[in-house]
């Protein structure tokens, strides 16, 4: 069985999605999980490689084009991009667990961040850059952080499960998902 699930990225005003234009196309290809970059590029995953790697584009997708960021690395996803532009995090399976992983804006110095057994995923920056919140990959998912340049140990923040950390525009507080045994998922905030 084989499947393909094509998807490109659309850019429109906020106010008029009937102005909506693609910025990436291409029949086969899946162009997915974006961030913008504070000077407006578009970074992105996708696998018209052959492989889900990162790219960085143009919203206007013809004056800056396409640039593809990671290569022969397995699986790269799931992009963000540090609130002053440097820098990029995003996961990668490199090594066969998924991993946070930092480059540079430009696909140079590909580090990792952080090597926790039960691997991380689901990546977002503090909006002063200096952290990074995320959720566990595998098994029971939990929400931790880490200093953004991975010079730190990473600090567990919930010991519930628990998804999609984010910190609030002061960070003062996170946000995430959380579920008791079989309940529904709820939303908490703590402080950071």
């Amino acid at each position: 069985v084989q499947s393909e699930q094509p998807a490109s990225i659309w850019v429109a005003p906020t106010n008029d999605s009937s102005r909506a234009r693609p910025v990436t196309s291409g029949s086969g290809k899946a162009d997915t999980f974006l961030a913008w970059t504070p000077d407006g590029r578009i970074v992105y995953q996708s696998n018209a490689s052959g492989n889900d790697d990162i790219w960085i584009t143009g919203a206007d997708g013809s004056a800056s084009p396409a640039k593809q960021l990671t290569a022969n690395a397995r699986i790269n996803q799931l992009p963000e991009v540090s609130p002053d532009g440097r820098y990029i995090v995003f996961i990668s399976y490199r090594t066969g667990v998924p991993h946070l992983w930092r480059m540079n804006i430009d696909g140079s110095d590909q580090r990792q961040l952080a090597n926790g057994a039960s691997g991380e995923s689901s990546a977002r920056f503090s909006p002063d850059g200096r952290w990074l919140v995320y959720r566990t990959a595998l098994g029971r998912w939990t929400v931790w952080k880490m200093p953004a340049d991975g010079s730190g140990e990473p600090v567990q923040i919930t010991d519930k499960l628990s998804r999609s950390p984010t910190v609030s525009p002061d960070g003062k507080l996170i946000a995430y998902f959380y579920r008791e045994d079989n309940g529904p998922w709820r939303i908490a905030v703590a402080p950071f």
